[in-house]
C-alpha cells in the first residue's frame, strides 16, 4: 500500500493524442510543471530520447532540490512516471496520468502515489495536493493558451508596516477562490465609492488558513481611519508583519500558487521559519481590469521567525 495517494482531475480542450504527447515530452515540463516553474534557473538535463518509455530528465535547484523522473508507460490514454527525490529528502513516488474524453474535451486525472515506507505529515501532504492542482491548471493554460502567465522573483526579508483596513471575511476551496474573492472586492469598491473613501491604496488579502479544500481569507482595502458601525458583510481590523519574507509574482492571479510555493520554500532555505499566523498576505499593485494578466504584479509576504 502507498503511504499516500493524491488524485486530481481537470478538463482540457485538446485531443487525447496531443495531451499524451505533451506529458511524455519532458522538455515541455518547465513551461507548466508546478515545481520547475518556481525555479527557472534550476539545472535540467534530459535524456537523448524523449516521449518513449525510458525517457527521463534530472533536476537540480536550490528551491526544488534534486531528483529524476523517468517515463515508464505511455499510451494515448495512460502514462506513468517513476519519480526519485534525492535532496533535500530521499524518497520515491509514482505519477500516473489517465486520459479520457467527453464532449470534445480531454479529461485528465493526475494520480501521485508515495512509496510504502515514506513519511509525509498532513502539512506536506496538503502542499503536494496543491502542487498537483496548480500543475493541472497550468497544463491546461499551456495547452489552450500556448503559455503560462507566471514568473516569480525572490525578494527576501521584508516587513509590513501597520495597515488598518475595511474587509470581508470569507472561505472557499482554492479552485473556487478567484471568483469568490473578486465578488468580495467588488462589494468593497462599491462601499468605498459610495462613501468617497480614497482608493489610491494597495488592496490586499490576508490568508488565515490555506488548504486545498478550505481556505479562509479576508479581502481588504487600507484606510487611514477605521470607520465605525459598518453593516455585514464588512469588517475592520489591522495587520502588521514586523518580520516577513517576500516574493513578487508577475502574471495571472490564477497562478499565484506559484508565488506561495516559492515564498515558503525560499524562506525555509534561508533559515526563516514561516509562523503561519496568519499564513500570509497578497498585495495587488495594479488593476486587473485595465492591464493584461501578463503584467499583473502581486507581492506575497509570509511572517517568519
Amino acid at each position: 500500500m502507498p503511504c499516500y495517494h493524491i488524485a486530481r482531475s481537470i478538463s482540457i480542450s485538446t485531443t487525447l493524442a496531443k495531451l499524451a504527447d505533451v506529458l511524455a515530452d519532458f522538455r515541455q515540463w518547465p513551461a507548466w510543471s508546478p515545481w520547475l516553474i518556481i525555479e527557472p534557473g534550476a539545472e535540467i538535463t534530459y535524456s537523448d530520447e524523449q516521449s518513449i518509455p525510458g525517457a527521463s530528465y534530472t533536476w537540480s535547484g536550490k528551491l526544488i532540490g534534486t531528483g529524476r523522473m523517468t517515463l515508464i508507460v505511455k499510451t494515448h490514454s495512460r502514462l506513468a512516471m517513476q519519480v526519485e527525490f534525492f535532496e533535500p529528502d530521499k524518497s520515491n513516488a509514482t505519477i500516473e496520468f489517465d486520459i479520457g474524453q467527453a464532449a470534445g474535451h480531454s479529461i485528465l486525472s493526475w494520480h501521485m502515489y508515495g512509496e510504502p515506507r515514506c513519511s509525509m505529515n498532513a502539512t506536506i501532504l496538503n502542499r503536494v495536493s496543491m502542487d498537483c492542482e496548480r500543475g493541472l491548471a497550468m497544463l491546461k493554460e499551456y495547452i489552450e493558451r500556448g503559455e503560462v502567465l507566471s514568473s516569480v522573483s525572490i525578494d527576501g526579508l521584508r516587513g509590513l508596516a501597520r495597515q488598518d483596513y475595511v474587509g470581508i471575511c470569507n472561505r472557499s476551496t482554492l479552485r473556487e477562490l478567484p471568483p469568490v474573492m473578486q465578488a468580495d472586492f467588488d462589494k468593497l469598491y462599491t462601499l468605498f465609492r459610495e462613501n468617497d473613501w480614497s482608493l489610491d491604496v494597495i488592496p490586499f488579502s490576508i490568508y488565515n488558513t490555506m488548504q486545498s479544500s478550505d481556505t479562509q481569507f479576508i479581502s481588504a482595502i487600507p484606510v487611514s481611519n477605521i470607520p465605525a458601525d459598518l453593516a455585514e458583510p464588512f469588517t475592520t481590523g489591522s495587520i502588521t508583519i514586523p518580520r516577513g519574507f517576500k516574493v513578487t509574482h508577475t502574471g495571472a492571479y490564477e497562478n499565484l500558487g506559484n508565488a506561495w510555493s516559492a515564498v515558503t520554500q525560499a524562506a525555509c532555505l534561508h533559515g526563516h521559519k514561516p509562523l503561519m499566523d496568519p499564513v500570509g498576505i497578497e498585495r495587488y499593485h495594479n488593476d486587473h481590469e485595465t492591464l493584461p494578466a501578463a503584467q499583473l504584479i502581486t507581492e506575497v509576504i509570509v511572517p517568519v521567525a
